[in-house]
């Protein structure tokens, strides 16, 4: 494998895009590292490190009252039992490699007032991952998400990056603003709870569940929002193009709760959601179901051919399996 198309492959596993056969690529690389990828940038391995060591704290008990961002005081000889336990040797050695090599550039970032670095954590497809910030803030990442947290967080603001969808319930403190950055839109809140959604990059949306966040493009405030608010953004043009309209935001962030829960739900909004969790697209056949509203509410962990079937009953329609994909008739 080139280095231009690692790094390209790297950087698609980071942000949960990549395919199961490029996610195989990658796992293959960080098992058998070839003399041909030694070049890879020092920024990049630490990224790899950040990623994995993320995942790693998230299967390991930190006692209470120890920041979840710094590793366990059992040394490095538990956590390389703990990553041997967690991944075969070979990529056990690689990834310890990884993770010592994000400890240096820490140390360098720290010593030079360069740019923070950042621990990246993932949730796995299929499921919900919840993980609580140092400062008692709450995240709940919808599969595929990925949340980067700096090693300065909580010291004088408190920002995060993320990637995908995400309900936050942040612990006020109104000397220490809460920002969230999905690429050029930034959520900026004190204390409340809410969702940020960029699982369709051209369209983000944000969703107040409790009290009042200010929404940012590219620095330029579109919003105040209160609850059951959400903000829509059209950025597929040259100038952003945003909207705002009542919900029901317990309905739309009720997925982290282990519910889907749909409330008068235009059926697209609610096939595109399914189709995001579970992977597999479904969609709709001529028109004439596309103005229908549905109300539901079903386990997040029910399969999708169980949902297919409760919302046939409960629309009166029928659905076939293609492939990979559901389409609804």
């Amino acid at each position: 494998m080139k280095l231009s198309e690692l790094e390209i492959l790297i950087d698609k596993y980071l942000a949960g895009r990549a395919s199961d056969e490029e996610k195989k690529r990658i796992e293959d690389w960080l098992d058998r590292p070839t003399d041909d990828t030694t070049g890879l940038s020092l920024l990049k391995r630490e990224e790899l490190a950040q990623y994995f060591w993320g995942n790693i704290m998230a299967g390991i008990d930190v006692p209470e009252g120890n920041n979840p961002l710094s590793p366990p005081r059992r040394g490095i000889v538990a956590l390389f039992s703990h990553i041997k336990r967690k991944y075969p040797v070979r990529i056990a050695a690689t990834l310890l490699l990884l993770v010592m090599a994000a400890a240096i550039v820490k140390y360098i970032t720290a010593n030079h007032h360069t740019a923070s670095t950042y621990i990246s954590i993932a949730a796995k497809e299929g499921r919900a991952f919840q993980y609580q910030l140092p400062d008692g803030s709450k995240v709940c990442l919808f599969p595929g998400t990925v949340i980067q947290i700096p090693n300065n967080y909580n010291q004088s603001d408190r920002k995060v990056k993320v990637t995908g969808r995400a309900f936050f319930d942040v612990q006020q403190n109104e000397s220490a603003p809460f920002y969230v950055e999905a690429g050029e839109l930034q959520t900026r809140v004190l204390g409340t709870s809410f969702e940020v959604n960029t699982l369709s990059p051209k369209h983000p949306t944000v969703v107040v569940s409790t009290g009042k966040v200010a929404v940012l493009y590219k620095g330029r405030q579109l919003s105040e929002l209160t609850v059951n608010k959400r903000l829509s953004v059209d950025v597929s043009r040259a100038g952003p193009v945003s909207k705002v309209d009542s919900v029901n935001a317990v309905s739309i962030c009720s997925w982290w709760s282990g519910d889907f829960y749909f409330d008068q739900t235009p059926l697209p909004e609610m096939l595109q959601t399914i189709s995001q969790w579970y992977k597999m697209p479904v969609t709709i056949e001529g028109d004439k179901w596309k103005a229908e509203k549905v109300t539901m509410r079903f386990e997040t962990g029910l399969p999708i051919r169980e949902v297919m079937h409760l919302l046939s009953e409960t629309l009166g329609s029928n659905y076939k399996v293609t492939g990979q994909h559901i389409i609804i008739y």
